[in-house]
């Protein structure tokens, strides 16, 4: 038996053979910043292996796909503050204006 157990495979033809490094991380964040509506297979035509982007996308960066957009999992402290500011906001108006809840406009999607 002359096998020899570390000896690697070729990759089968087609198959894209990518490291999961900073520049690859960096790479993938780019393309999503520049495009949220693409999907993991969209990014991973430009040359990153579909499991890395993935992994990068879903592990790495912590962004999930929603209604076919990436997202960020966690708000940002700017984007924590300013619903803060907008909740405090609407509070006060509700508080110092009666007729303010009658202008408020909501709706029942069942």
């Amino acid at each position: 038996m002359d096998a020899d157990p570390l000896k690697m495979t070729p990759l089968p033809p087609g198959r894209l053979s990518t490291s999961h490094t900073k520049e690859t991380m960096a790479r993938v964040l780019e393309i999503i910043r520049a495009d949220q509506h693409l999907t993991i297979r969209e990014v991973a035509e430009d040359g990153i292996a579909f499991g890395t982007c993935q992994k990068i996308l879903t592990e790495d960066l912590q962004i999930r796909h929603v209604s076919a957009k990436f997202v960020p999992r966690l708000r940002t402290a700017e984007q924590k503050d300013d619903c803060l500011s907008v909740c405090t906001d609407l509070r006060e108006r509700a508080q110092n204006d009666r007729h303010f809840m009658s202008s408020v406009i909501t709706d029942d999607e069942s």
